[in-house]
């Protein structure tokens, strides 16, 4: 690391770890065809985009950031009953640790859990610090919902009140459904409460 340190920049090293968390089949070899240019080179290989492994880190890297600040943006919390917020994923890449940061700030002062369920595991933030952590739980748990046991007594509620304020601040005539998928595309509507079917108030 402290050899590439020397002759990448910053931002090159950042596209390494991003193609790292990319996963895609061959990611590996990727990782090891730049690294391989990279000293092999005497000069730096970061604009050489001839090479394929060069260009194919960009467009990882690319891949990796969109999907990072998709998150950020469409991530849902849950209140459970012990107060604790949660939240599942599953991206298309392991962003997980790229998006910690952003909620630790958001969030300095609740309880938090964000668990990727594609991979397994999760991050725990306890008012001070960050810890990954691993559930024990069937793949039918991994992907459902908090039960209704474990929520917390006002959260049904939370819910109702978010999906009447997203009903009442969209304006009918200005429906675009292409320019709304580009932006949101359906696969991230699993994690929005506004795309939920509707409660009835109890």
């Amino acid at each position: 690391m402290a050899g590439l340190a020397k002759k990448l920049s910053r931002s090159a090293q950042q596209a390494l770890y991003h193609t790292y968390l990319w996963e895609q089949p061959k990611f590996e070899q990727l990782i090891f065809d730049y690294i391989k240019l990279v000293f092999e080179s005497k000069i730096s290989i970061e604009d050489n985009f001839a090479a394929p492994c060069v260009l194919q880190v960009q467009q990882a890297a690319k891949q990796v950031h969109r999907e990072k600040h998709r998150m950020e943006a469409f991530v849902r919390f849950q209140k459970a009953a012990d107060d604790l917020f949660y939240a599942t994923i599953s991206p298309d890449f392991n962003v997980l640790p790229l998006i910690i940061k952003h909620f630790e700030k958001r969030y300095a002062d609740q309880r938090w859990a964000i668990y990727d369920t594609k991979r397994n595991y999760g991050a725990y933030y306890d008012l001070k610090t960050v810890s990954f952590v691993n559930l024990e739980l069937s793949p039918q748990q991994r992907h459902a919902a908090l039960a209704d046991v474990h929520k917390h007594q006002e959260e049904d509620k939370y819910q109702q009140l978010w999906q009447v304020y997203f009903d009442h601040v969209n304006i009918p005539e200005r429906k675009n459904p292409k320019l709304h998928l580009r932006h949101i595309p359906r696969r991230y509507w699993k994690y929005l409460s506004e795309k939920q079917p509707r409660q009835l108030p109890t």
